[in-house]
């Protein structure tokens, strides 16, 4: 069986990543709901051990008041007439002193045979404790580790369809409205400046050298959300980059659509200059980090510029990112 996989609905899979919390919330209430009852349980049998205790102490004191009586009555002898001692009649004081003596053993009985019941039910708890925190573990373990997978695989998705429905575009149509950035959120009108190296940054027109002196200049564009960065080729327009700024999370992110290199320049190594001028459009949108769903064969390109892997590689590539 291979590690890939068609995606049909972005949808479902979100419908499935909140059907995962749903299911590790739910056995979340039920261990909360189950350790209460327990706690429940433990409190009435203190309860009863309480009552078995004092039933012991009451018939302990009952048994002293008992012998007491007795030692009370056979002390209390007479003598008869004759100067014969006369011994009292103390049947009632024994009679009760051996149901006192019964009653006490019968509540010892009870108290020892509670603590031992007791005994055994918190040595279950125990043990269910045990198993309770290892199974709260593996669920706090597979909601994150669940919610962040398919967090990912719904990013990735996303952005490889955003990658294959953009396609390749070299030039507006008639229709599109081509609306400089300086008009996109842009900080002070501008896109700042990346220090040092042959790349400059102006609001509308980025240019950089490629590695032999080649001149490059790209106008960037706005339409239908898309920014794009242009550049003439053959006479005509060649698209070289897009990216998009999207809001997640409650922060601003750069999302790179798609980076392609005119033939002209294969070799000159202008990649990095085209990462390098939506970094800095990323940066004047206020955005905390820009990312990219890379192919297995550019992951080492991205990385050599201080790109990091987010979670989990899969067959066809990763999506990687960049705090700015």
């Amino acid at each position: 069986m291979g590690s890939s996989a068609y995606i049909r609905s972005i949808p479902s899979l979100r419908q499935l990543s909140s059907a995962i919390a749903q299911f590790c919330a739910d056995n979340d209430y039920c261990l909360s709901a189950i350790d209460q009852h327990i706690q429940q349980k433990i409190s009435h049998m203190e309860e009863m051990g309480d009552t078995i205790r004092k039933r012991v102490q009451h018939a302990q004191a009952e048994l002293s008041m008992a012998e007491s009586a007795l030692d009370s009555c056979q002390s209390q002898r007479t003598r008869d007439s004759n100067g014969n001692e006369v011994r009292p009649d103390c049947s009632k004081q024994i009679a009760e002193l051996q149901r006192c003596r019964r009653v006490y053993q019968e509540a010892q009985d009870k108290y020892q045979r509670y603590e031992c019941e007791i005994g055994k039910v918190r040595q279950n708890i125990a043990t269910y404790q045990v198993a309770h925190s290892a199974f709260k573990g593996r669920l706090v373990s597979l909601r994150i580790g669940a919610t962040s997978s398919m967090s990912q695989l719904i990013n990735g998705a996303e952005n490889y369809r955003a990658v294959q429905t953009q396609g390749v575009a070299p030039a507006f149509s008639a229709s599109e409205k081509q609306v400089p950035l300086s008009g996109f959120g842009a900080v002070n009108g501008s896109y700042g400046s990346r220090p040092g190296g042959d790349v400059k940054i102006d609001q509308e027109w980025f240019e950089c050298r490629g590695t032999n002196g080649v001149l490059i200049k790209l106008r960037n564009y706005l339409s239908a959300g898309v920014i794009r960065s242009m550049m003439k080729v053959n006479g005509g327009d060649f698209t070289c980059s897009e990216l998009r700024i999207v809001r997640k999370g409650g922060k601003n992110m750069g999302q790179i659509l798609k980076i392609n290199i005119p033939d002209e320049l294969k070799g000159e190594e202008v990649g990095k200059h085209f990462l390098s001028n939506m970094e800095d459009i990323s940066r004047a949108n206020q955005c905390d980090e820009i990312n990219v769903w890379a192919s297995l064969a550019n992951l080492d390109f991205y990385r050599n510029l201080g790109y990091k892997e987010r979670n989990e590689r899969f067959m066809t590539g990763g999506e990687v990112f960049k705090n700015l």
